[in-house]
């Protein structure tokens, strides 16, 4: 007979706690047609392992490429960040053709989006989990935020383009920041120099850079 061991356990267990609470949080956003509890546990599910997926096949195409033979900050900006954004953005898109009336305004970009990413940073700290336990306390505390904040322009932003001019530059630029965003993340981890205090301020000057390019296009 096989059991389960205590560790897998408690990892199952914690990031099952981190989702419900993170769904909940993104639930409550949206003040007036909320996103039934079903719709966002299927974008959860479905969309995060297909996200999941995407990411796999992605690396396994840039392994190829040799990328992998790279400085692991280089990689941070030109092969995780682009990489793990866009396998988020594109699950997000086919979802949002099947939900296309209850995907109204942009808040609803931004919860769609979010809970793919939640699925997305769920898995992957199960993954990470199952080599060492530890990191499961940091990971659910730390990296589902992230992934959910950064991939959350994105989706903000394709949904006031289709309510408004379609403006594919400015889809562009959210996608090159969210890939700017996660790779300044990931480069600090990698060089051994993460901070909070570091990571606050990439994120305070982030939105700015947001305020900036996405509402000031010429």
């Amino acid at each position: 007979r096989v059991f389960m061991s205590n560790s897998t356990i408690l990892i199952i267990g914690i990031n099952l706690l981190a989702g419900i609470a993170l769904i909940w949080y993104l639930r409550s956003l949206d003040k007036y047609n909320k996103e039934s509890v079903l719709t966002i546990s299927m974008l959860v599910v479905f969309g995060g392992s297909s996200s999941v997926l995407l990411a796999q096949l992605g690396y396994f195409l840039t392994g190829l490429l040799g990328f992998k033979d790279l400085n692991l900050f280089l990689r941070a900006f030109i092969e995780i960040g682009p990489i793990e954004e866009l396998a988020k953005l594109i699950p997000f898109i086919v979802f949002e053709r099947f939900f296309r009336k209850e995907i109204d305004e942009p808040i609803d970009g931004v919860i769609y989006i979010a809970s793919i990413a939640l699925g997305f940073a769920l898995i992957e700290n199960h993954l990470y989990a199952l080599k060492n336990t530890s990191l499961i306390f940091i990971r659910s505390g730390i990296t589902s935020p992230i992934h959910i904040s950064i991939s959350a322009i994105m989706g903000f932003v394709y949904v006031y383009n289709k309510n408004t001019s379609k403006n594919f530059q400015r889809m562009f630029k959210a996608f090159l920041i969210s890939v700017s965003l996660h790779g300044a993340y990931d480069a600090m981890v990698f060089s051994g120099v993460f901070s909070y205090w570091v990571f606050i301020a990439i994120i305070f000057f982030g939105m700015r850079i947001v305020n900036y390019s996405l509402w000031n296009l010429s």
